[in-house]
């Protein structure tokens, strides 16, 4: 049976969970299972949350090479790299499993809808996956618009000509050229 991988990180400097890790464990898997990986996508500044089916290439990638028999399992290393949304859950299961797929995690075993009680376990999996997603949200964004109130930069990185001032204020970045038509 052909694999193909998903690595996702939400943010490219988060060393949580790294894509080289989340490779590894996609590999071991795969290894574990007999199967052989044809391709491994990345989503990297990707969220699970946020985006929806059509905004994760990489998903839609291995959706797609399965659905044309091209692949025969979606592996990836951690369930919530997979799934933060519900809708995004139940229309990759539902698509895999109608093409004859499967949907494999090294951590949570096999997500599937095909009986009453892998249903239930795989919807439980979501459920809290989306609620983690969720109440992340809510409790960073009191802190954000307290951070925006106070005049200081509610995130880590900065667009283009802006810089963090050596009061903590947003300012004007000297360093960056000044572009003039």
């Amino acid at each position: 049976m052909i694999a193909v991988g998903i690595v996702r990180q939400s943010r490219g400097r988060d060393e949580s969970l790294s894509p080289a890790e989340q490779r590894e464990r996609i590999a071991a898997l795969c290894e574990r299972e007999g199967l052989r990986l044809a391709a491994v996508h990345e989503e990297i500044d990707v969220s699970g949350f946020k985006s929806a089916l059509p905004e994760r290439h990489g998903l839609s990638a291995a959706l797609s090479a399965i659905e044309d028999g091209s692949a025969d399992v979606l592996v990836v290393a951690y369930f919530d790299r997979l799934f933060r949304r519900m809708a995004v859950q139940a229309e990759v299961v539902a698509r895999v499993e109608a093409a004859g797929g499967r949907v494999l995690t090294a951590d949570m075993g096999e997500i599937s809808e095909a009986t009453a009680a892998q249903w239930i376990s795989g919807t439980m999996l979501g459920v809290v996956s989306e609620y983690y997603a969720r109440s992340a949200k809510e409790r960073s964004a009191a802190a954000q618009q307290m951070a925006v109130a106070e005049g200081r930069p509610p995130f880590g990185s900065f667009p283009p000509g802006l810089a963090v001032g050596a009061d903590g204020r947003l300012c004007a970045d000297v360093s960056m050229p000044v572009v003039r038509e």
